[in-house]
């Protein structure tokens, strides 16, 4: 299974949206979960990377 997330997030919607897909794994009867990979960039306030 993959689930992406693209564009820009800011940090309360990003971490709303990654505890509902993992809520609905429920509806797989998925308990377990291996190979978990987070990648991101992240942006101060004016779009430069830190």
């Amino acid at each position: 299974m993959r689930i992406k997330f693209t564009g820009r997030w800011n940090k309360q919607s990003l971490k709303k949206a990654i505890c509902e897909a993992i809520e609905e794994l429920q509806f797989y009867n998925i308990e377990f979960l291996s190979g978990v990979n987070l990648y991101f960039h992240g942006e101060n306030i004016h779009f430069d990377n830190d």
